[in-house]
């Protein structure tokens, strides 16, 4: 089969193996930055249970997929102020977690008896955002950096890429691949106040865990200047640090967003107000 490399929509899906991977540039690079980064992975899922039980945080559920044979010992040591229902495999068990005050009970979000968009709302997701990753999903976009970059109003078209001049570093979606991020969901631009609120008290959070360093080092990663093209289902993502590569969507030409800007002025990280 000929393929026509200008065509901007292919006429099949492609269907590429899993790609996850990703490089430091240099040895020194890598040891500075591995074990804050993989401590900030670390805690994002004791941070997402405990944002179930803070006052302030917009979550009220969420879904775990844990190994079976650690599934009681894990509910054993929630609080018992946090509702769980589960799907038990031979392998896995999935878990769902709600807060006293979530709308929905957690057998109905396990079953999924819930809209996508009140399940998104549910887990802290604004109506915004959750509106945009919608009509994403509806359009066959299931990583739609491009299009949250064409909704930021401080984009701008330069030589066919588009350039982020004025983001949120916190909302910066790119090395999400890695879990490198803030909010486990796309924003619907990177300039959205709401999403920033989410990210901000989840900043906020990993402090009281004890890993307020793994945070600041995530978020001072997150500000450097970042490069993403997407091209034949995949990712190629870099700043001065490191470089990765990932799966994403079918664009049969090359598409490339860089983040220049910081919204936010960095300083010394080790006093950065999440909630300023």
């Amino acid at each position: 089969m000929m393929l026509d490399p200008s065509r901007d929509e292919p006429d099949v899906s492609l269907d590429l193996p899993e790609v996850s991977k990703h490089n430091w540039k240099e040895l020194e690079i890598r040891d500075v930055w591995d074990d804050p980064l993989e401590s900030f992975v670390e805690g994002r899922r004791e941070v997402a249970q405990r944002a179930l039980l803070d006052e302030d945080h917009p979550r009220k559920t969420l879904r775990r997929l844990v190994p079976t044979e650690r599934a009681s010992d894990i509910v054993a040591d929630m609080s018992d102020e946090i509702d769980v229902a589960r799907a038990v495999d031979d392998d896995d068990t999935t878990l769902v977690l709600t807060s006293p005050d979530c709308p929905a009970n957690p057998e109905t979000l396990l079953d999924g008896d819930v809209s996508p968009i009140d399940q998104m709302k549910y887990r802290g997701v604004p109506d915004c955002c959750a509106t945009a990753y919608t009509q994403h999903r509806a359009s066959g976009q299931h990583d739609p950096i491009v299009a949250i970059a064409r909704n930021t109003p401080s984009t701008e078209e330069r030589g066919g890429e588009l350039v982020v001049e004025d983001p949120h570093p916190i909302l910066n979606p790119i090395w999400a691949y890695q879990g490198w991020s803030f909010v486990d969901f796309y924003p619907c631009s990177f300039e959205c106040n709401r999403a920033r609120e989410f990210a901000s008290e989840t900043g906020r959070l990993f402090r009281e865990i004890g890993r307020g360093e793994a945070a600041e080092a995530a978020y001072e990663f997150l500000t450097e200047p970042t490069y993403w093209s997407g091209y034949h289902g995949l990712a190629h993502v870099k700043n001065s640090w490191c470089i990765g590569e990932y799966n994403t969507d079918d664009y049969w030409k090359e598409e490339v967003v860089r983040f220049n800007g910081y919204h936010d002025e960095v300083g010394d990280v080790s006093s950065i107000d999440f909630n300023s």
